[in-house]
């Protein structure tokens, strides 16, 4: 009987976990240029889809991990092979005798890896004179250096021709064409497969019977019938019959997920070799997601040892330690083969692992019954590893849901034992919170208790589990009080097979109001080692972010606040799952959180952290041991002195070992006492430059707990580049309120920006001012003093284009003005001062955050104070109108000589930091800052105090709303060419201040209709899409005429009412013009249809 076999080809891509495959980042990019380089009759692109299809560009170092199913060990990047045991060929040996390079040296070193290769390559095309072929040409150079046996058995020439075609499927690919810099191939697939072979890799469809293979066009094919009618979709390529055996009539329980520590096509070959002992049912493709099957599912493969008789086994092409195997297209293809087989053996989907990844050993119990080769009782493989997605493999085994709405607060939120009773086994239920009326919905929980790390609940900020998700609770610990950012609220319950406990009780409220604080968003990770950068977007009037994290497995959180989108983690675990969640606070109030999963990567190779402080710890982090066969190496650089203490040091004397080298690289001089071994606390090192290495190696038995250290920086970080700022996004002309976007970089390696500024100014033709109620302020002092000002005390003038005040004989002079400094978390003072003048006690300064600036000490303040004679910067806290001194700071500066000031004051710290000539002067920090301030005061005493360009700036994020209108509550508020000025000023952690940037803002108010005074007439909206509405201030008969930009009269009608409307979408996009007419006046405004 035929039957027909359906290969699932999903479009190439790469991930990390279940996203959609992603071309992997090539950090051997410039080894592989130099291959090119030196064997130029190389094809471009052909050493990369080798490495891709072998390693995906890791240089692999096989001890880190060995294959579950006994496959030989793949080294370096392009994935070759030593010991072929009796079977696979050694191409290892066999490019380091063609290239005279080493064995050792090319499983060391990737550069060498590379290299040799790419010369073995060269001397295989000139014995077989293919030094000018085409690319299609090329394959049996490829053939030559596979480890792949080449014989004449049909099944290891499907293995072998496996592995072609996923070489030329890459070199086939426009994205990694362009990725990667290859020629644009267009490969013809046919000319080197034939048409029969390359159907039978790539045909959607196959007819199979005891004798040939066909496909829909009858052309035949010479591979054999699957003679087990389990899996239709699934290739036949049966493992050898000694490696696999039967089940004596055991029932099929349970499925078994492995990865191969290999190829695809070397799994196939390995399953056929009569000397492995090994076998699997089913092998998955990586880049499309192809089956083959290879043992039917009747019998026993020999793949998870004890357990081998209840379960069937899937291996999925890739490494433990490496991601970008674990595709969308293997995820997908693998669960339609588990929901096929758990419907043939009534095993409950539900039943599935739904937790996170899990590295080592880590043993589930019985009633999990899709589960990893790592979960399962006595075993010593840890595949799949952290890197298989389980969620997402739960989701797409169980698709579909019912969702439990709620739209109602009366009652408290339980879960399904209510308040009298536990919850059940096996349960996923779903909650949709969608209540009329609310913005925001808030749950806050009074108890708590599931099965921890056995039945979960997960909670997102959205209708469905594709929205944010705020978190994933599980055990004792309190998800606490929850709050959406939007009027719904998604969550998901799962339950395991066994123990049950009493649930949830939580409390349901509303929130009517639109939520102050916005939730972060676009929350993005860059994880190495031993540390993770966790960044997200900058929340619009936020001044700090709750930042929380923990293992995936633990329930403690360790929590810091930071003022910036981005933080670093040091100290933690390798090839380690964790989460992370962060909210922001504007003011009084903080958002709720949005959280993200990511993992570390294997503690191989080597891995350089460039800041000045954090957490060293060995590759089990804080909470676990480090593993065996380990050799890593870690480097701090942050470009200046370093100090390492430690605190705990417990390693295998005299078998593992910590090397720690005073310099960037494992070339520097060791630190005395390295390598350090055993459980001796080795002592503060100090580096004598720019950073430390340290490189460990254990053996393969017996391991400590490992370590805990710290390290400091003794200096400042040595980054002297300025940051960079810009703004973008400037309508031209600005006809109402718009959006500027701010572009702001530091360095590479640099210390990163701290502080981000902007300033809105705008000028009625005759000077430049700012809104001061909108927390700005511009004065350039060009004619007299503006009415904005106040003089208290002194003698205050404008002279020359800057401000002066002469009195010297006055010890407290006071000029101030309003300046709402309320609404934001830093302010940014910047002026031009110039102290002179006879006596000997000459200083002067500025008083910020007043609340009372008529007042002799200005109420409540800060002031820094500039003392000349005395070459000081003092730092003063006015208190009721009395002042303290909190810091003296010398500084020496010149008399008569003018100094541009930057003074930024920060409520969330409490700090003032002070640059003269944009040089970093000194800090102080108050630890109860003002947070609230209404003026700004200049202050001088018995000196000459000369001020030019004084400038008040406010905190920004990467766009900021800008208002434009007559009303005295905007931004700008004037028209003109231009009217409105726009300037930024960013500033890093290392103190550089960027050069500032303006960009101007022409506008057009006569378009603003809607700023129009009613005692006229109001047109709205504007700009428009369909409806139009005018309104007038009274009755009265007037004629209305609409025309296009060319003159054309639209519509002409005669009104006598209050409103008129009209429906305008039927006119194309572009400028129109309303004439309004009365006895009395014509009136024309100018609209713009969207």
């Amino acid at each position: 009987m035929n039957k027909i076999f359906t290969v699932l080809i999903v479009l190439f891509s790469t991930i990390t976990f279940a996203r959609k495959l992603e071309t992997p980042v090539n950090i051997h990019e410039s080894h592989f240029s130099e291959a090119y380089e030196k064997y130029p009759t190389v094809p471009k692109g052909m050493l990369e889809a080798v490495a891709f299809t072998q390693s995906r560009f890791h240089h692999m170092q096989p001890d880190v991990e060995t294959s579950c199913i006994g496959l030989p060990k793949y080294f370096g990047v392009m994935g070759l092979v030593e010991n072929g045991k009796n079977y696979f060929r050694s191409n290892l040996n066999l490019v380091a005798q063609l290239s005279q390079i080493p064995v050792d040296e090319i499983k060391s070193s990737a550069k060498q890896n590379i290299l040799a290769y790419a010369k073995a390559y060269s001397q295989i095309q000139q014995n077989l004179q293919l030094t000018n072929a085409s690319i299609e040409e090329q394959y049996p150079v490829l053939i030559e250096l596979s480890e792949l046996p080449n014989s004449t058995n049909l099944h290891d020439n499907f293995a072998l021709n496996s592995h072609l075609y996923a070489v030329y499927f890459f070199l086939n690919q426009a994205e990694f064409q362009e990725a990667y810099l290859f020629p644009n191939y267009q490969i013809d697939f046919n000319s080197i497969f034939g048409n029969e072979n390359y159907r039978l890799l790539s045909s959607p469809k196959v007819f199979i019977d005891t004798d040939n293979i066909k496909n829909e066009n009858g052309d035949e094919f010479t591979f054999k019938l699957n003679p087990c009618n389990n899996y239709a979709p699934a290739l036949w390529v049966p493992a050898d019959a000694s490696n696999y055996s039967s089940r004596s009539g055991t029932a099929i329980t349970a499925v078994t997920i492995h990865d191969m520590e290999g190829p695809y096509s070397g799994a196939i070959s390995w399953f056929q070799n009569p000397v492995s002992n090994v076998s699997a049912h089913y092998n998955i493709r990586s880049v499309d997601g192809q089956i083959t099957q290879m043992v039917c599912e009747i019998d026993k493969g020999w793949h998870v040892g004890n357990s081998n008789p209840y379960t069937i086994g899937i291996e999925h092409e890739g490494f433990v330690a490496y991601i970008g195997w674990y595709t969308e297209a293997m995820y997908q293809s693998s669960a339609d083969l588990v929901k096929d087989i758990v419907a043939d053996y009534s095993i409950n989907p539900l039943r599935c692992y739904n937790g996170p990844g899990t590295s080592g050993i880590v043993e589930l119990g019985a009633c999990i019954k899709i589960k990893g080769h790592q979960h399962f009782p006595s075993q010593t493989h840890s595949d799949p590893g952290p890197n298989w997605n389980w969620r997402y493999f739960y989701k797409l085994l169980n698709p579909n849901i019912s969702v439990n709405i709620i739209s109602s607060t009366s009652s408290n939120f339980y879960d399904s034992g209510l308040d009298t009773s536990n919850y059940s086994n096996d349960e996923r239920n779903h909650y949709l919170f969608n209540i009329p009326g609310a913005t925001s919905v808030n749950l806050n929980f009074n108890s708590f208790n599931l099965e921890n790390n056995w039945d979960y609940l997960w909670i997102y900020d959205g209708d469905n589990w594709n929205d944010p998700l705020i978190g994933v609770y599980t055990g004792t610990t309190s998800p606490g009080l929850i709050t959406s950012s939007s009027p719904n609220l998604f969550m998901e319950f799962t339950s395991d097979c066994a123990t049950t406990a009493p649930g949830w009780d939580a409390s349901i409220s509303v929130n009517t109001a639109s939520p102050a604080c916005g939730i972060p968003q676009n929350l993005q990770t860059s994880a190495q080692m031993f540390d993770a950068t966790l960044s997200w977007d900058l929340v619009s009037g936020a001044s700090s972010y709750a930042l929380r994290y923990k293992h995936t497995h633990h329930a403690n959180w360790t929590t810091v606040n930071v003022t910036s989108n981005s933080y670093l983690v040091t100290g933690i675990g390798a090839n380690t799952e964790f989460y992370w969640q962060v909210a922001a606070i504007c003011g009084t109030d903080t958002s709720a959180y949005n959280g993200e999963f990511f993992a570390t990567i294997p503690a191989v190779g080597i891995t350089t952290l460039n800041s000045c402080s954090g957490d060293f710890r060995d590759s089990g982090g804080d909470n676990g041991q480090y593993i065996n066969n380990q050799d890593w190496t870690y480097v701090i650089a942050p470009g200046t002195e370093v100090t390492v203490d430690f605190t705990m040091f417990d390693v295998e004397a005299g078998y593992d070992f910590l090397y720690v080298y005073d310099g960037s690289s494992i070339a520097a001089t060791q630190f005395a006492g390295s390598p350090f071994s055993g459980t001796s606390l080795p002592p503060q090192l100090v580096s004598s430059g720019d950073g430390i290495t340290f490189r460990f190696t254990s053996d393969n038995r017996t391991h400590g707990d490992g370590w805990e250290a710290t390290w400091t920086c003794s200096g400042m970080i040595a980054d002297t580049i300025k940051p960079t700022t810009s703004a973008s996004n400037i309508p031209n002309p600005a006809m109402g309120n718009f959006t500027a976007d701010f572009s702001d970089a530091d360095n590479v390696g640099g210390s990163g920006v701290k502080h981000q500024f902007y300033q809105v100014a705008d000028t009625d033709g005759s000077e430049w001012r700012a809104n001061d109620g909108n927390g700005f302020f511009n004065d350039d002092f060009d004619a007299t003093i503006h009415t904005d000002w106040i003089d208290s005390s002194g003698v205050w003038s404008v002279t020359g284009g800057y401000l002066t005040q002469t009195d010297q004989a006055n010890g407290n002079t006071n000029l101030y003005a309003d300046c709402d400094q309320n609404a934001n978390g830093k302010y940014l003072y910047h002026f031009k001062n110039r102290i002179s003048g006879a006596g000997a006690n000459k200083r002067a300064g500025l008083h910020y955050m007043c609340d009372d600036a008529s007042q002799p000490n200005r109420g409540n303040s800060y002031f820094v104070w500039f003392r000349q004679n005395d070459a000081k910067l003092q730092f003063y806290k006015v208190t009721n109108d009395v002042f303290t001194l909190e810091k003296d700071v010398p500084f020496s500066f010149n008399a008569n000589q003018w100094y541009d000031v930057k003074v930024v004051y920060d409520k969330n710290t409490g700090t003032t930091e002070v640059w003269f000539d944009d040089e970093y002067i000194d800090s102080w920090t108050d630890a109860s800052p003002l947070t609230t301030g209404n003026q700004i005061s200049l202050r001088s005493g018995n000196c000459v105090y000369d001020v030019e360009d004084f400038r008040v700036y406010k905190n920004r994020t990467v766009s900021e709303t800008i208002t434009v209108g007559s009303g005295a509550t905007n931004d700008i508020r004037y028209s003109g060419t231009p009217a409105g000025r726009i300037n930024s000023i960013v500033i890093d952690s290392a103190y550089n201040v960027s050069v500032l940037t303006t960009e101007y803002v022409n506008v057009d108010l006569t378009t603003s209709i809607d700023e129009l005074s009613e005692n006229e007439l109001v047109v709205y909206p504007n700009p428009f899409s369909d409806e139009l509405t005018v309104r007038f201030k009274d009755v009265e008969q007037r004629n209305i005429t609409l025309k296009n930009i060319s003159g054309q009269i639209i519509l002409n009608e005669t009104v006598n009412e209050l409103y008129w409307s009209v429906s305008l979408n039927h006119l194309a996009k572009g400028v129109y013009f309303l004439q309004v007419q009365t006895v009395d006046e014509l009136k024309t405004i100018q609209l713009i249809k969207q």
